[in-house]
């Protein structure tokens, strides 16, 4: 009977780990829609922020100056606008 016991034991055990770790559906979903937006959000700023690179490497092919200012400036904050 003790193995029995213990055998029980170790299922509600087992039981209550695995329904801890559960989501319903709809929470899942949220979850996923939010960080598909999140991604889509960064992938625009990233598009964004790299038209910004080429424009200020375009204007600063006159002088090595410049192009030392562009890159000093396109490796701050990705919040703020390049001005070259």
């Amino acid at each position: 009977m003790d193995g029995r016991k213990l055998h029980a034991a170790g299922a509600v055990v087992a039981a209550a780990f695995m329904a801890g770790g559960c989501v319903s559906q709809g929470t899942y979903d949220q979850l996923e829609a939010d960080k598909n937006q999140e991604i889509g959000a960064l992938q625009k700023q990233h598009s964004g922020l790299q038209d910004q690179v080429q424009a200020c490497r375009r204007s600063a092919r006159g002088s090595s100056s410049s192009r030392r200012i562009c890159a000093n400036r396109s490796t701050r904050s990705s919040s703020r606008r390049l001005n070259c």
